[in-house]
């Protein structure tokens, strides 16, 4: 596995420090990474506390894998603590990882499992309503089951939360399995 050299940890810098754009950074990274050595450089970057650099290499890096792998790799880093993204990557679940069944789990571990710079309630909710839209998301009829399975949540929010979004399930028509 290839470990980043200084001058590719010094591009990251350019790009955190806003002296070049994602886009070119992007275009002058010299690798596509694969899943293997992306995942070790952001679990270095939640160990080294450098949340930009984590966030720089989740979003930007030139990767060598296919949409599920990196779907998989979001869903494990929205359980991971150490870092301060699951909001987006909450927010990628629903608008781009939302084509596969599998990307339903962790979205559920989600909801049990927020990070403890989410704990507020001013933040907690909000976040939680972003996994349970990203649930509403998924591919049908998963995400339905996933929805109702949260109703006997213990947390009324929560459960408060799970009934509007089988609400607005219903209202647009995706609720009720096609006729043939």
């Amino acid at each position: 596995m290839r470990q980043l050299k200084e001058k590719e940890l010094a591009l990251i810098d350019e790009c955190i420090l806003g002296l070049i754009s994602e886009e070119e950074f992007e275009n002058k990274f010299p690798f596509r990474v694969s899943i293997q050595e992306i995942e070790s450089y952001l679990d270095s970057f939640i160990t080294n506390k450098k949340n930009q650099r984590f966030e720089i290499v989740l979003w930007s890096i030139p990767k060598e894998f296919a949409k599920t792998e990196e779907g998989s790799l979001f869903g494990r880093y929205l359980l991971v603590d150490g870092h301060f993204g699951h909001d987006n990557i909450a927010s990628a679940f629903q608008t781009y990882f939302n084509d596969n069944k599998s990307f339903i789990n962790p979205l559920i571990e989600a909801v049990s499992n927020v990070p403890e710079y989410l704990q507020n309630d001013d933040v907690k909710y909000p976040y939680l309503r972003k996994i349970i839209y990203a649930i509403g998301a998924q591919p049908e009829p998963y995400n339905i089951n996933a929805l109702e399975g949260l109703l006997t949540n213990d947390d009324l929010a929560i459960v408060d939360l799970v009934k509007h979004q089988i609400e607005k399930r219903k209202s647009r028509g995706r609720w009720e399995p096609k006729s043939i």
